[in-house]
């Protein structure tokens, strides 16, 4: 880098920071030097940029987070997910070195000079996106291009940043495999709209496909337009699909339908949640998403992004998707 900085009349810090692709370098100055890395054949060494990486992480936490996730305040029942998150990213952190903090976005009313002053006061580089309570549009509430951003949930529209999401269309897959096994082919899936643009129609997606290869192309998803069971809705669908197994997006949700089936037909059906949340005694079978892991491979991409200078929306943000496992339903 030395050698870098006399051809081109700059320090060395400036190198490094311009590779680094650093905010506080003219973006002009950062091509520039960037070129001529490239012209005499420079590559980083990744062991002295993890030690230096190290070192620098040591001086953040001495005085203010490296990394802040960002969410909402809101009383949900994806609320112990967030935190099982945010636990997972949290641990991650610390075996790399980074401290991590949290800032609520509803205590900045989303204005970008506040955030914008709150995350530079902090000395924060990069941000982790929690899922939000709904699908909301950030393009506005930060300058994107001077930091690093990973998303763990699809509910963050924009911008298009890396993401590390739940394989919740394999995790779809493996759910009705398992009710397959029990003998359930015909799958019904209950959602709620909401939810199921929350999760990019993923979960819908597979219970259709699932169908369509068991050749029950009529037994469609039923999709409630509010957070409730509709009864007049579920009764009619029910006696039309005549579904084998109900599966549905939480626990009460299925308490309230096994209530609404013909007592004759309770015994051989099946009922399964597409995510049972963690901190809940599990009532159903049901997918276990790995919400800690998610947290934790959120923050190695941030690591990677750390280290490599990446910042800013990425022009091919790349998705990771994690697996989640199943879960028997519990004797009663």
């Amino acid at each position: 880098m030395r050698s870098l900085a006399k051809i081109a009349g700059v320090c060395p810090m400036t190198v490094s920071l311009s590779l680094r692709n650093h905010p506080s370098i003219p973006e002009s100055t950062r091509a520039r030097i960037r070129a001529i890395a490239e012209k005499n054949g420079y590559t980083p060494d990744p062991m002295v940029g993890r030690l230096m990486r190290h070192l620098r992480a040591g001086a953040a936490q001495r005085q203010g987070a490296l990394i802040c996730a960002l969410c909402l305040r809101f009383s949900h029942k994806r609320h112990g997910y967030a935190e099982d998150i945010l636990e997972g990213a949290k641990a991650r952190a610390d075996r790399l070195g980074f401290f991590l903090d949290r800032l609520w976005l509803d205590e900045t009313g989303l204005e970008p000079t506040r955030l914008k002053r709150l995350l530079r006061s902090r000395g924060v580089e990069a941000v982790l996106l929690l899922p939000m309570a709904e699908p909301l549009d950030l393009s506005s509430a930060l300058e994107w291009g001077e930091i690093s951003a990973v998303a763990t949930s699809a509910t963050i529209t924009a911008p298009q940043v890396h993401s590390v999401l739940p394989d919740q269309f394999g995790n779809m897959i493996t759910l009705c495999s398992e009710l397959k096994k029990e003998g359930a082919r015909r799958i019904g899936l209950a959602t709620v709209r909401a939810q199921d643009v929350r999760v990019r129609h993923r979960v819908a997606a597979a219970a259709v496909w699932h169908n369509l290869e068991e050749g029950c192309p009529d037994v469609t998803p039923l999709v409630f337009n509010e957070w409730a069971v509709d009864r007049a809705m579920f009764k009619e669908w029910y006696a039309r699909v005549r579904p084998d197994a109900i599966v549905a997006d939480a626990q009460p949700y299925l308490d309230e339908m096994r209530e609404l089936v013909p007592a004759r037909d309770r015994a051989k059906l099946r009922f399964a949640c597409t995510s049972l949340p963690p901190g809940e005694t599990a009532r159903y079978a049901g997918m276990a998403e790995d919400a800690r892991g998610i947290g934790a491979a959120a923050i190695e991409q941030l690591d990677w992004m750390y280290q490599h200078g990446e910042r800013g929306i990425p022009e091919h943000p790349r998705v990771t998707l994690v697996t989640g496992h199943y879960r028997p339903a519990p004797k009663r």
